[in-house]
């Protein structure tokens, strides 16, 4: 495989470094975007900044032209994803457009497509996946939240959460239990269901949204069994994820280099003494590991096989929910007491971490699919 990136990738990076870091180069821009400001909308990000990225073109960069994006591959979606967590951007690019535009993408009748595509593509709207249930996660079914068919209407009935920007989303996509088995996926305006908003230790948002005979919208053919799609766009935006946590990593390691070759200590730098050097070098190792299974699944991606697919999201996820543990918890001990400050980074990048661990399965949850996937020795034997 060819790593490495053309003059087309080359110019997209840069200008997403560009947007992103002129918005929050400065981690107190960040930190004010998702303060909590009661009594006014709370969307958790930045409005003009969503603007900014559907004037670039990076909210339709998934989608075909014909849906009114761009037509560009997984490896362009990654380099946005990883300059978005090299600032930790809260804007919901990961969950609105990579995810939930994802599914309308790959199920959606072609004048779903476009409306609902078009849209987000020019940042007139905002889709979450509106998916996971309590009690209930990382899957790709659904179970408690019910759709129910009266003549050509449909009906949802359950709780979803948390639902990632529920309560800002202008359009919820919504699983369901389908009346006769297996899980369908559904089209919901999102000021026809009961949301509750509220921040997350990452300084993002999230949502519990109630649906009571809430009239909906199949997405794609009524009454299909989606339950393979979601799990195929699931394990795209598992590889994408791991992108954006690459991007949040590349930060923390030269900021902690940098604090230990400037904070003093006895009269001398930190970086005088081995022990601190010594587990700087194994955050080196982690981030440079984590880099080349990354770039490794993304390629994947751009192959195509769902199976091959799966399976490289698996492996990329484990790696990264250990890499990310690794290198967040170790920047927080060499920064000492001040990187649990709110006012400086490193303990949110560490958070922020976490979360992304969490959207779609953590390190445990991979590890148990990866060995559920392996029978017996003699399948990984070539002479058995």
């Amino acid at each position: 495989m060819d790593f490495l990136y053309d003059d087309e990738q080359d110019a997209l990076r840069e200008a997403v470094k560009g947007l992103v870091g002129k918005a929050y180069g400065d981690y107190e821009a960040r930190r004010q975007a998702v303060s909590v400001i009661s009594g006014e909308d709370d969307p958790g990000f930045d409005e003009k900044q969503w603007q900014k990225m559907a004037e670039m073109g990076l909210l339709g960069l998934p989608f075909s032209e014909e849906d009114g994006g761009v037509g560009a591959g997984p490896v362009e979606i990654g380099i946005v994803c990883q300059e978005l967590g090299r600032v930790i951007a809260p804007e919901p690019y990961l969950t609105s457009v990579v995810l939930a535009g994802g599914l309308v993408s790959a199920c959606g009748t072609d004048e779903q497509r476009q409306e609902l595509l078009g849209a987000l593509s020019a940042g007139e709207s905002v889709l979450a996946f509106a998916h996971d249930e309590p009690g209930r996660g990382w899957t790709p079914s659904a179970e408690h939240v019910t759709a129910a068919q009266d003549g050509d209407g449909w009906t949802l009935s359950g709780v979803k959460e948390p639902v990632p920007h529920g309560a800002r989303a202008d359009v919820l996509v919504v699983s369901a239990k389908l009346p006769d088995g297996g899980t369908g996926l559904f089209v919901v305006d999102g000021e026809h269901a009961e949301r509750t908003g509220y921040a997350t230790y990452d300084g993002t948002r999230a949502a519990r949204v109630a649906l009571d005979a809430t009239t909906a919208t199949p997405l794609g053919e009524p009454g299909a069994d989606l339950t393979n799609s979601i799990a195929t766009v699931q394990d795209i935006t598992r590889v994408m994820a791991a992108n954006q946590a690459l991007g949040a990593m590349q930060f923390l390691l030269p900021t902690t280099t940098e604090y230990l070759r400037s904070r003093k200590q006895f009269g001398v730098p930190l970086s005088t003494f081995q022990a601190l050097t010594f587990r700087a070098a194994d955050m080196y190792v982690s981030l440079q590991l984590t880099h080349s299974m990354v770039d490794w699944a993304t390629m994947v991606v751009a192959q195509g096989d769902p199976v091959a697919v799966a399976d490289a999201a698996r492996r990329v996820s484990l790696q990264v929910s250990r890499a990310g543990r690794h290198i967040g918890q170790e920047a927080i001990q060499l920064h000492g007491g001040i990187a649990m400050t709110m006012e400086y980074s490193v303990g949110m990048y560490a958070a922020h971490l976490t979360a992304l661990d969490h959207l779609l399965g953590d390190g445990g949850h991979h590890l148990r699919d990866l060995a559920a996937a392996v029978t017996t020795y003699d399948a990984l034997d070539p002479l058995a």
